[in-house]
């Protein structure tokens, strides 16, 4: 094992160490808050398509604020109505930064974008 090696598995050790005491202190990795939201789009999209709208697509951005303690958490769906109406449904939320691990801000970047698939 050479020298890189070695450093690299003790700083995977350590962010790994670290990860777990912010989660169970109650912190959000990026991925799990994703499951959270994709939850909340899927029953939006099943909603909608119960009141008869057809779900066109849509995609959820997060923002790092910069030097703001908050991430910006926008969704943005389409759908159709019936006579082919386009209607546009939106939801935004603003998190404090402090409620996510630290490998958050390096994995969103200044700005992130995912799309929403419709739910099987």
């Amino acid at each position: 094992m050479t020298k890189g090696q070695d450093n690299s598995i003790w700083t995977e050790l350590w962010e790994s160490i670290k990860f777990c005491k912010e989660s169970k202190s109650g912190k959000y990795s990026l991925d799990t808050y994703l499951d959270i939201v994709s939850e909340y789009t899927d029953r939006q999209i099943k909603l909608a398509e119960d009141e008869g709208l057809i779900y066109l697509g849509g995609e959820c951005q997060i923002t790092n604020l910069g030097e703001k303690a908050t991430y910006n958490f926008e969704i943005t769906m389409f759908f159709e109505d019936c006579s082919g109406a386009k209607i546009l449904k939106e939801a935004k939320r603003k998190l404090p930064k402090d409620r996510f691990v630290s490998e958050t801000n390096s994995k969103i970047g200044e700005k992130i974008k995912f799309d929403i698939q419709r739910p099987k």
